[in-house]
């Protein structure tokens, strides 16, 4: 059996690709190593992701795509591809990005990561722009309805899928992402606080921003020694203020400190110093920085929307992303209990054991090779 990825459309670093493109590079070079010698694994991409997915085990062809051009990814993802599908002698084809070709000529197998497009257009109508997320719902709808195979990475993601598409169950299968670990380069940094905490979001509203500082805002007046927060994926604090119509006090902003760009190492310096992550997302396809806090001996307060329970099982603090009083709470209980921080540092070295790459390739290769 010669089983295909559509890798073309993928791009290394690039916005809103980023997840996609490193959960697919986890896949497929996995499958390399742990597909049956029966089958062949084949991957359609590009002259910039060759050193990734051209590795021993892969057969790899490259196509001239410019990923710049709408049009040229629409023709692609539409009509194009099936024309290597065919050329290639595939038997069935995985389509990362959750977009099935029109009458796609083999089996076919989508990978849904999350279906916020729906999320926006019934919460945050205009945020997004109207035509193009009218037009993705339409073709993930489509697909959803058209796939032979669906792999989801959540079950809260299943049923989202299932409330668009109800007869889709029988083909939906629920594949957790694995996580991988790494011994990340950290520093010790000059121009922070001695203690604060870690916020992760970023300006797009379903993550929380708005939020993430009314808790601070709240857990500032609980306490007579107060943490700092760094928040990690926001320019400033101009934009919440403008929008929101938020009241800081000028004592609570020296307190808060956003950091818009940053390379790798910063990042995860800020993050392995800090006493605590603070995640409140409102919606989550997987939700991968509380399983990197937990790597890097980090507590982790976290939404308790979406998909975040199944990634942070009991190794968490949860509470409603909504309700910014309870969010501040457990930050006050934090810095007042130097041995929960230690319990759920414990907890959460111990859960990441449940995302163990190979299992999930495992996984994969039932789901891919299942009639």
């Amino acid at each position: 059996m010669r089983i295909g990825f559509d890798c073309a459309k993928l791009v290394k670093g690039t916005s809103k690709s980023i997840g996609i493109y490193n959960i697919t590079k986890s896949v497929v070079t996995r499958l390399a190593k742990q597909l049956p010698g029966e089958h062949e694994l084949v991957v359609i991409g590009n002259e910039n992701n060759r050193e990734d997915f051209d590795v021993e085990g892969v057969e790899f062809h490259a196509v001239d795509l410019d990923i710049n051009s709408k049009k040229a990814i629409l023709l692609w993802e539409t009509v194009k591809v099936n024309s290597y599908i065919r050329k290639l002698r595939l038997d069935e084809i995985v389509f990362p990005r959750g977009f099935t070709s029109l009458f796609c000529p083999v089996k076919d197998v989508i990978i849904v990561h999350d279906l916020i497009p729906f999320y926006y257009d019934k919460h945050f109508p205009g945020v997004l722009n109207r035509v193009q997320n009218a037009y993705v719902m339409l073709r993930m709808k489509s697909s959803i309805r058209t796939a032979d195979k669906i792999i989801t990475i959540s079950e809260y993601s299943k049923q989202d899928i299932l409330r668009i598409v109800p007869k889709a169950e029988k083909k939906t299968h629920v594949i957790l992402h694995g996580f991988e670990q790494h011994n990340r380069e950290t520093q010790e940094l000059s121009d922070i606080p001695e203690n604060y905490f870690y916020g992760i979001t970023s300006r797009l509203p379903h993550k929380n921003a708005v939020g993430l500082v009314k808790a601070y805002a709240e857990y500032y007046k609980m306490t007579d020694k107060p943490y700092d927060l760094e928040i990690a994926g926001l320019p400033d604090l101009t934009m919440l203020e403008d929008k929101y119509d938020i009241e800081l006090s000028e004592e609570v902003k020296k307190h808060i400190h956003c950091n818009k760009f940053m390379d790798d190492k910063r990042f995860y310096s800020l993050f392995a110093h800090s006493k605590g992550l603070i995640f409140l997302s409102l919606i989550e396809g997987f939700g991968l920085p509380p399983l990197e806090a937990m790597e890097l001996g980090v507590p982790v307060i976290c939404s308790n929307a979406t998909s975040l329970p199944e990634v942070v099982r009991d190794a968490g603090i949860m509470v409603d992303p909504e309700k910014t009083k309870e969010a501040a709470v457990q930050m006050k209980r934090l810095t007042e209990q130097p041995q929960l921080a230690q319990t759920l540092i414990s907890k959460g070295y111990d859960n990441l054991k449940n995302f163990n790459w190979e299992e999930r390739v495992e996984q994969y290769i039932k789901v891919l090779t299942e009639d």
